[in-house]
């Protein structure tokens, strides 16, 4: 299980979206502000979301979530509708087991971007996030 917490429905408090691996899912919990929390909903992802991560990655001022599947080695990416529901996934194929990701503006243009790593052959996948809510493929493999 991995999980992360952002504001999802705009409320001021911090809500928690869990990655259920052996349910190919996501919990969604909305949260008081008190440490209550309402009782979880859930959404499909890919096959054994492993990692989760939140930020707004189309510039929308809205938190999203991606989701890193080993089994069916893609990131389900869902964009957050700011009232603590998400657009049906979209899935980036990685070609390898989802083993980490991270979130961060790599390329310095004031965007975030969303990376991918696999413990496979060392394997990093990188989506270079954009405000027109698309994502760019590169594919490097690290040099050691």
């Amino acid at each position: 299980m991995a999980l992360t917490s952002a504001d999802f429905n705009l409320d001021g408090k911090a809500d928690l979206a869990v990655a259920n691996r052996g349910e190919n899912t996501v919990s969604l919990l909305l949260g008081f502000g008190t440490g209550i929390f309402l009782l979880a909903t859930v959404v499909d992802v890919g096959n054994t979301p492993q990692q989760i991560a939140s930020a707004d990655l189309n510039g929308d001022s809205k938190a999203d979530l991606a989701v890193g599947n080993v089994n069916s080695s893609n990131v389900s990416v869902l964009i957050g509708v700011g009232d603590g529901t998400f657009e049906p996934p979209v899935n980036y194929a990685v070609g390898s087991p989802v083993n980490s990701i991270a979130i961060s503006d790599f390329n310095n243009d004031a965007h975030l971007d969303l990376a991918a790593g696999s413990n496979s052959g060392g394997v990093a996948t990188q989506w270079m996030s954009s405000t027109k809510r698309s994502l760019s493929i590169y594919t490097k493999r690290p040099t050691l």
